[in-house]
């Protein structure tokens, strides 16, 4: 993952990148680019119990010494495909589909309410 003042870089494959925050500086560098803006949901969870819930519902190790701050996967949570991203120790940004935001949201938030 690779970060600037106004975006991140997210590789989520070979020769495919997500692209958060403001492209149009990047945009140039690629052959090709696809705007998803409206394809995506993000949710940020923190606080202290945020690591035991997403254990619950991540098959990731998050441990700080596996998963650092600024550590990027794709991934999938219960069953729907996601990318996580450490912003902070405890602080994720969780990216999914919005044709499912209220499927993850319920998922998420349910893992939440099992460990507090």
């Amino acid at each position: 993952m690779s970060k600037t003042n106004d975006c991140r870089v997210i590789q989520t494959q070979r020769d495919q990148w997500f692209i958060i925050g403001d492209a149009n500086g990047i945009r140039t560098k690629f052959d090709y680019t696809t705007d998803q803006t409206d394809g995506w949901v993000t949710l940020e969870i923190s606080g202290e119990n945020t690591i035991s819930a997403l254990e619950r519902i991540c098959p990731i190790n998050l441990h700080p010494d596996q998963f650092q701050i600024g550590h990027a996967a794709r991934t999938a949570m219960e069953h729907m495909g996601c990318i996580i991203l450490r912003t902070d120790t405890q602080t994720f940004h969780l990216f999914s589909a919005s044709s499912s935001a209220e499927s993850f949201l319920h998922a998420v938030e349910t893992s939440i309410k099992n460990v507090t």
